[in-house]
């Protein structure tokens, strides 16, 4: 049940309180209320984490605990709920990014099923913007032998991450919790800079 996963995984398992801060933070300004979060150590310090999981999922998440390069993995059930994984790296911005980033996959598979239907004018506009990044070829190509689908999903995720920072840049902050918040932020925008290149 849902309580039982927030007594169970309190701050997702994750140990570093800045992480989670700003995980939670980004959490409260979308809607995702079918969004579980894990850490990788949550779940394989738990020998009954397969139980929160459903069944059609269990081979994502298997993969995701087999692959140590993957640092997060956005995965969606047949019933509607989504779960990021994520494999903390023990570098606050890297992070973070990280989790922007599976939270713009999240987004965007909850979007999908309303505002992104096939043949809407707002999916239109954000493939047409997509088509017209000038890393397009390289979004395609890196995701499958040029799977237009695919390199739009990482080029939506990575949107909504680097959006999400200048959310919380141009905040001015109240005190200097603000401020390290700020701080790290900036970091993570620098991270994507380079990440980009």
């Amino acid at each position: 049940t849902e309580k039982d996963y927030i007594l169970k995984y309190k701050h997702y398992g994750l140990n570093d309180p800045t992480v989670f801060s700003f995980i939670t933070s980004i959490l409260a300004e979308t809607d995702l209320p079918n969004l579980r979060i894990l850490s990788l150590e949550a779940i394989t310090n738990d020998p009954g984490y397969r139980s929160f999981f459903p069944e059609d999922t269990i081979s994502y998440v298997d993969d995701f605990i087999a692959n140590p390069s993957k640092l997060g993995r956005t995965i969606r059930s047949i019933n509607g709920q989504q779960f990021i994984l994520l494999r903390p790296t023990g570098n606050p911005v890297v992070d973070i990014g990280v989790a922007f980033h599976e939270v713009g996959h999240a987004l965007l598979n909850d979007l999908k099923n309303g505002l992104l239907e096939k043949g809407s004018p707002t999916l239109a506009r954000l493939e047409e913007a997509f088509k017209k990044h000038p890393k397009y070829k390289t979004y395609v190509d890196n995701q499958g032998g040029g799977d237009f689908s695919k390199g739009f999903n990482e080029w939506f995720a990575d949107q909504f991450a680097k959006r999400s920072s200048k959310a919380f840049i141009n905040k001015k902050p109240k005190n200097i919790v603000d401020k390290i918040f700020n701080d790290l932020v900036q970091k993570v925008r620098q991270f994507w800079r380079k990440a980009s290149r």
